[in-house]
């Protein structure tokens, strides 16, 4: 699998796949090494292997998919109802809107297909079946009604599910929504041994599961105006209902440096991390790493600019499929342990140095709150800036290959 990015020009800058790209602002210890996962495979990953994305939808007709069989289903919410691949009223054109390009980079961050004219995913191998959600101010819409009509379509259909979006301060479910999920990780999926379901944390440098001793800023927004005071929204309290579901991991990010990105979310809940782009999600002084390379919805229009938690999510469930092409015996439980018992801990521990009193990002640029204000790990090997640590594709389908003699 050595040649597998030959005359291929955007592979090369794909640090996060590799540790062959030279630059100032790389530290090898932040790829996922996954030419060396293909390699220990002898394979980009088993077409039978299905990861579903429930974001804003896809391109089906990029090229970066290698054409329609990569996609073992699609759907998309029209009026509220799920219109899906095979149904007289749905229309495969509709999956994709002009200019709504983060769920074909989602796609094409896990497992866009082996090829010369567009970056490749973690795993190229594997097949896809996208959800486009409804949408209100660019933002995902996300009911009780529509998160029971996702979790029932992909329940036979999908090996490993991503959720690259999350609500700040409160993600609240309904206890039929919190029980379905536990039921499809438990023994859904395509397999019937679970559905490994892999979250973003945030881009709001807050913490996703705790209760804080200070008011801390999740949000800000800016008014028209650019030179307008933004508005900061603060809370106490911060409950993601789904962080410590067994089979549910939530993912925060690092940078091309191995250091915590500075907008990751962080805290309790969050079990792995991975690579992303260190852009900061508001406005600020420019910050040392470079972003994901990847497809967008445009053909013409590849970015290697990818930022934000849902881009280290999204390799996250790239990683879990090549876990699951190694050995697809396992259980969506037994993936996660593997994920996280062979994360890697030589990761950077630097933090960001805080902002005086007179910058106007004062407000809201702040260091996490005093109980992970490091990101050390500790007795048990969590951190919480980095959970149980940076993904490592190598290991973990070494493990995944090895898992029945170990245990």
């Amino acid at each position: 699998m050595r040649n597998i990015g030959v005359d291929n020009p955007y592979y090369a800058r794909q640090w996060h796949l590799h540790t062959g790209f030279e630059h100032v602002e790389v530290d090898v210890r932040s790829s996922l090494r996954c030419d060396e996962a293909w390699s220990r495979l002898a394979g980009v990953g088993d077409p039978r292997v299905v990861v579903a994305a429930a974001d804003s939808g896809c391109n089906l007709a990029h090229p970066a998919f290698g054409g329609k069989d990569k996609f073992a289903g699609w759907g998309y919410f029209d009026g509220g109802e799920l219109r899906t691949m095979g149904m007289p009223v749905s229309s495969a054109a509709r999956m994709y809107l002009p200019g709504a390009h983060h769920g074909t980079s989602m796609c094409a961050l896990t497992s866009g297909a082996v090829g010369r004219s567009h970056p490749l995913g973690v795993a190229p191998g594997c097949r896809l079946l996208p959800i486009r959600l409804q949408t209100e101010a660019n933002r995902a819409r996300v009911s009780e009604y529509a998160m029971h009509r996702i979790l029932d379509y992909v329940s036979e259909r999908a090996d490993v599910l991503l959720l690259p979006w999350s609500k700040l301060p409160h993600f609240i479910l309904s206890k039929s929504v919190v029980d379905r999920v536990e039921e499809l990780t438990s023994s859904g999926g395509r397999r019937g041994s679970g559905l490994v379901i892999v979250c973003a944390a945030g881009n709001s440098n807050c913490p996703i599961d705790i209760d804080a001793d200070v008011a801390v800023p999740y949000e800000v927004v800016f008014a028209g105006d650019a030179q307008a005071e933004p508005l900061i929204k603060t809370s106490r309290t911060f409950r993601n209902v789904l962080a410590s579901l067994p089979g549910v991991l939530h993912v925060s990010s690092i940078s091309s440096l191995a250091q915590r990105c500075h907008y990751s979310c962080y805290g309790p809940g969050i079990d792995l991390c991975a690579p992303s782009s260190n852009s900061r999600a508001f406005r600020g002084d420019a910050l040392s790493g470079l972003g994901l390379t990847t497809s967008t919805g445009d053909p013409e229009k590849p970015t290697n600019r990818f930022k934000g938690t849902s881009g280290a999510a999204a390799l996250v469930a790239g990683v879990a499929a090549l876990v699951l092409s190694a050995n697809p015996s396992l259980s969506a439980s037994e993936v996660c342990r593997i994920l996280q018992s062979t994360a890697s801990k030589d990761l950077s521990h630097t933090g960001y140095d805080v902002p005086p009193p007179t910058s106007p990002d004062a407000a809201w640029d702040h260091p996490p709150v005093r109980r992970c204000r490091r990101g050390s790990f500790n007795e048990t090997g969590w951190s919480p800036w980095f959970g149980n640590g940076k993904v490592d594709a190598l290991r973990a389908v070494t493990a995944a290959q090895t898992w029945q003699t170990m245990g």
